[in-house]
C-alpha cells in the first residue's frame, strides 16, 4: 500500500513539474534561511559551554554609584579580591583573576620579531576553572613563576614549529627577555568571551605593576566558582562586605554593590557592563528576533506551499471525482496528498543542506563565525533535520489534503468550480496578507537599521578622523621611540602634523575620581587621556574657553588640565578656568589647574553618552604617535611611514590604526545584524511573493468565465488588469496596517542599542509599504496580462 501511494506521488509530482520545482525552490529556501539563522543562534547560545561545572561558574560585576557619570556596571576589580574570597568566604571554592592585553603584544624568538594577540595574565587556577588542557607541561607549575608564560597549539607552532619543541625555549616579550614556554595549551575555541592564545604568570605583571595589589585599583575581571549548595546572591553580600573590609579608609567614594553574573549571560546579557573583557559580545535581544524571523521564515515557506497546493486544486478537481468513482475513499486521498508534502519536503531539506553548505563559508566570513553543521558528533541535528522535515510536511501538506479530499465526485465530474473556492480563496489571501505582514516588518526594521548606521558612520563626532593614521609605540619605550621616530615623519611632505596621544581617540580607557576643591560636588568620575599640546589641533577638537597645553608653559605638563564639557556641566561651573583638582588613585598625577575647555567629541562609539573626561599631558602613557596626512597619500602613507620604521627600529614591529577604520569597527556588529536582516528580507520576498503567485493563478482561474463575459462586453485589457490588480493590493494594503505597528515595536528595540540615534520619520512605513506592493504588483502582473489578453471564446466554452 505504501509502495503505491509512493508510486502515484511522485507520478504526480513529475506530470506536475513546474508546480513541484516552485514548491520545493520555495521550501529549500525557506529551510535553508531556518537552518543558517538557527546555526546562528546555536554558535551564540554555545558560548562558554567548554567551561566545566558552568553552572556553579560566575563574574564578578560591581555596581559603582560614579559621580557625573551615575549607576554603572563595572567588570573589572582589585587584584587581591580573588585570594581574599576563597579565604573568607566559604561558598567560594575557586576564584580567578585575568588581566588581558589590549591590543597587540611584541614577541621576539631569535632574530624574528612577532605581533601577538589574545594575550592574558592569569593565575594557575585557569586550567582547572576554564577547562583548559594541556598538550605539553603540568598545570600545577606552569605558571607558577615569574616570566612563566603558556602557548596555544597554533601559536607554539607558529614560534618554534610544534608544540614539543617550545616546551622550555626562551623568548622575549614586550622587549623583556628571559619569558620561558612553561606549557603548551590545546587551542581555545572561538566561541568563548575568554579568547587566550597566551597565558603569562601574574607575578610577572606584579613585578612591573606593584600597584595592582593595591584594594583601590579596578584592572582585572574576577571569576568565581561556587559550591553546589550556594546561594550566589547571598555570596554577593559577603563579597560586598568583603570589599568594605579592605578598601581603603581615605577613599570617601560610596563603596560598590557586588553581585554574580552567571556565566550563562556573560556573552549575551552584558551590554549594560563596563570595562569588561567579552570577544565578539552578543545581544540576547537580537538572538529572540533571530528566532523569531527563523520561525516566520520557515512559517512562509509553509505557507507558500499552501497557496500554491489550494491554487492547483481547481485543477485536480476531475483528478479527485474520477478517483473516488474508482473507489477511493477520503482518507487514501489524503495519504496520496500527504504523501505528496513528504517528498515535496525531503527533497527541499536535501538541497536546502546543500545550499547551506555551500553559503556557510561566505556566511562566516561576513559575520566572523565559525558555524558548521555537525552529522556525526552532534545527533540532536540529525534529529532536528528529522523534526523539521516533519514538521514542514505536516504543516504544509495536512490542510491541502483535505481541502482537495473533500471535493464531491459527482460536483466536479459535472464541471463545478464552486466546490471548496470560496473557503480556499479566503484562506489563501488570508495566508498572504501574513506573508507580507512579515515581510513588510522585515523592510521597516532594514530602512532604519540602514539610516541609523548611516547616521552613527556620517554623525558629526566633534573631531576630524579623516586622514589621520596611528602609530603604536612599543609599552616602557614609548618617550624613546618617539624622539626618534617624529623628527624623520616631519621631513615627509605628505604629512600636515604630528602628536602624541595615549591612544587615536585621545582617551587611555582607564576612569577615575578627582577631587575637586572649588566645587559643590567634591567629587567626578572621569574619563583620562594623556596628549600633548598638538593633538587638539590636529584632530580638529575645539577650545570652548582657556587655551590648549603650549610649549610655551613648561610647567603644563605637571600641573595643567582641560575638561570636555561634560565635566564643567556636572560640576555646575560657569567659569571653570582656574579651577583645581586632584586626581585620586595616581601616584604619578599631582594636584592640577582647569586651563581650557575643549568641545565634547564622541572618543567612544555612539553607542554610549559622553561621560565627563580630563586630558593631562602625560608622556609615560603617549602610546600612539598620530599622524595627519593629505588626501592623496591614503594608498601609500602605511608604506611611506613603515620604511622610516624599519630604517630606525629594524627589530621592532611596526603597527598601525587608521581613525576611519576604527570608528567603523565600532559598528561591526550592528552591520552584521544588519546584513542578516537584508538577507531574510530579500528571502522571505522572495517567498511571499511564490504564495501571491499561486493565489493569482486561482484567482484567475476561478474568474475565467466572468473575465471573458467582460471582455465580451466591451471590457478593456486595462480594465480586466485592474480587477484582478485592485483585490490583491487591498490585501497588501491591509498587511500594511498590520506590520507599521510592529516594525516601529522592533526598529525601536534595535534603536535602543544607541545612545543616539535616528527618529523613525514618514517615509519609513510608505517606503516599507511602496516596496511591498511594487514586489506584489510585479508578482501579479504575469497573470493579470494573461488573462486580460486571454481570447474569450476559451474561457465561455464552458457554458
Amino acid at each position: 500500500m505504501f509502495r503505491n501511494y509512493l508510486k502515484i506521488a511522485i507520478r504526480s509530482l513529475v506530470k506536475q513539474f513546474s508546480y513541484t520545482a516552485i514548491n520545493v525552490l520555495g521550501l529549500t529556501v525557506g529551510i535553508a534561511s531556518f537552518l543558517l539563522i538557527m546555526l546562528y543562534i546555536q554558535y551564540h547560545l554555545g558560548f562558554d559551554r567548554q567551561i566545566p561545572q558552568g553552572e556553579q561558574f560566575y563574574r564578578v560585576v560591581q555596581i559603582q554609584q560614579a559621580e557625573g557619570v551615575g549607576e554603572q556596571h563595572v567588570a573589572v576589580h582589585m587584584g587581591p579580591l580573588a585570594e581574599a574570597m576563597v579565604r573568607e568566604i566559604p561558598e567560594v571554592t575557586d576564584a580567578l583573576r585575568i588581566m588581558l592585553g589590549w591590543g597587540s603584544h611584541t614577541v621576539r624568538v631569535g632574530e624574528t620579531f612577532y605581533l601577538q594577540q589574545n594575550v592574558a595574565w592569569t593565575d594557575r587556577p585557569v586550567f582547572r576553572l576554564l577547562g583548559i588542557r594541556l598538550l605539553t607541561g603540568d598545570t600545577t607549575t606552569a605558571l607558577s613563576e615569574p616570566r612563566s608564560v603558556v602557548l596555544s597549539k597554533t601559536t607554539a607552532e607558529k614560534y618554534f614549529g610544534s608544540a614539543d619543541n617550545a616546551l622550555g625555549q626562551l623568548l622575549d616579550f614586550n622587549g623583556e627577555d628571559g619569558y620561558v614556554v612553561t606549557a603548551v595549551m590545546e587551542d581555545q575555541p572561538k566561541n568563548s568571551h575568554l579568547w587566550m592564545d597566551v597565558l603569562v604568570s601574574f607575578e610577572s605583571v606584579l613585578v612591573t605593576y606593584p600597584w595592582l595589589k593595591n584594594w583601590d585599583s579596578n584592572s582585572m575581571p574576577v571569576y568565581v566558582r561556587l559550591s553546589h549548595d550556594a546561594d550566589y546572591h547571598s555570596v554577593a553580600e559577603k563579597i560586598t562586605t568583603l570589599v568594605e573590609k579592605y578598601r581603603n579608609p581615605d577613599n570617601h567614594s560610596p563603596s560598590p554593590k557586588m553581585y554574580l553574573q552567571p556565566l550563562r549571560e556573560v556573552h549575551l546579557k552584558s551590554g549594560h557592563i563596563k570595562f569588561q573583557v567579552n570577544f565578539l559580545q552578543g545581544d540576547f535581544r537580537m538572538i529572540i528576533m533571530f528566532v523569531v524571523v527563523a520561525m516566520l521564515v520557515l512559517l512562509i515557506a509553509c505557507i507558500n506551499f499552501i497557496n500554491l497546493a489550494i491554487a492547483r486544486s481547481v485543477k485536480r478537481a476531475k483528478e479527485v471525482g474520477v478517483r473516488k468513482v474508482m473507489g477511493a475513499n477520503r482518507m487514501n486521498l489524503v495519504y496520496q496528498f500527504l504523501g505528496e508534502s513528504v517528498i515535496i519536503s525531503l527533497l527541499s531539506i536535501l538541497f536546502a543542506l546543500v545550499l547551506v553548505e555551500i553559503s556557510l563559508p561566505e556566511f562566516n566570513r561576513l559575520l566572523d563565525t565559525g558555524l558548521r553543521m555537525d552529522f556525526v558528533t552532534n545527533p540532536l541535528f540529525n534529529i532536528g533535520l528529522v523534526a523539521i522535515w516533519l514538521s514542514v510536511s505536516l504543516l504544509s501538506g495536512t490542510y491541502p489534503a483535505f481541502f482537495m479530499s473533500r471535493y464531491q465526485a459527482v460536483e466536479v465530474l459535472k464541471g463545478s468550480r464552486r466546490q471548496g473556492s470560496r473557503l480556499g480563496g479566503w484562506l489563501g489571501k488570508g495566508l498572504v496578507v501574513f506573508q507580507f505582514s512579515v515581510a513588510i516588518v522585515l523592510i521597516f526594521v532594514v530602512i532604519v537599521s540602514v539610516a541609523q548606521i548611516r547616521y552613527v558612520l556620517n554623525k558629526d563626532l566633534g573631531y576630524q578622523y579623516d586622514h589621520v593614521l596611528g602609530i603604536y609605540l612599543p609599552e616602557r619605550r614609548s618617550a624613546q621611540f618617539a624622539a626618534a621616530l617624529i623628527p624623520q615623519l616631519k621631513q615627509m611632505t605628505s604629512i600636515q602634523g604630528l602628536a602624541k596621544s595615549s591612544y587615536i581617540n585621545g582617551v587611555a580607557g582607564n576612569q577615575s575620581t578627582i577631587e575637586v576643591a572649588d566645587s559643590a560636588k567634591s567629587r567626578i568620575m572621569v574619563r583620562f587621556g594623556y596628549v600633548d599640546e598638538d593633538f587638539f589641533p590636529l584632530m580638529g577638537i575645539q577650545l570652548v574657553s582657556g587655551r590648549n597645553f603650549s610649549r610655551d608653559y613648561p610647567n603644563d605638563y605637571k600641573e595643567s588640565v582641560i575638561l570636555n564639557e561634560a565635566a564643567v556641566k556636572y560640576l555646575g561651573w560657569e567659569n571653570p578656568i582656574g579651577m583645581r583638582f586632584e586626581p585620586m588613585g595616581f601616584d604619578t598625577l599631582n594636584r592640577r589647574t582647569v586651563i581650557g575647555v575643549i568641545n565634547d567629541y564622541h572618543y567612544y562609539s555612539v553607542h554610549s553618552k559622553i561621560e565627563p573626561a580630563a586630558y593631562v599631558i602625560y608622556p609615560e602613557g603617549f602610546g600612539m604617535v598620530c599622524v595627519k596626512y593629505e588626501s592623496g597619500a591614503s594608498a601609500h602613507i602605511e608604506a611611506d611611514i613603515e620604511k622610516e620604521w624599519k630604517a630606525l627600529f629594524p627589530s621592532t614591529p611596526f603597527r598601525t590604526v587608521f581613525a576611519k577604520t576604527r570608528i567603523e569597527n565600532q559598528y561591526a556588529n550592528d552591520k552584521n545584524t544588519l546584513q542578516l536582516f537584508i538577507m531574510f528580507t530579500v528571502l522571505s520576498l522572495l517567498i511571499s511573493s511564490m504564495g501571491l503567485y499561486g493565489l493569482t493563478a486561482l484567482n484567475v482561474e476561478q474568474r475565467t468565465r466572468e473575465i471573458g463575459i467582460r471582455k465580451v462586453l466591451g471590457g478593456s485589457v486595462n480594465q480586466i488588469m485592474q480587477l484582478v490588480f485592485k483585490e490583491f493590493v487591498g490585501l497588501i494594503a491591509l498587511a500594511g496596517l498590520i506590520a507599521i505597528p510592529l516594525g516601529y515595536y522592533f526598529s525601536g528595540q534595535i534603536l535602543d542599542k544607541f545612545a543616539y540615534n535616528i527618529s523613525i520619520g514618514w517615509y519609513v512605513p510608505v517606503m516599507a509599504l511602496l516596496s511591498a506592493l511594487i514586489i506584489a504588483v510585479l508578482t501579479i502582473l504575469y497573470h493579470a496580462g494573461k488573462a486580460a489578453h486571454a481570447n474569450p471564446i476559451n474561457s465561455l466554452k464552458y457554458e
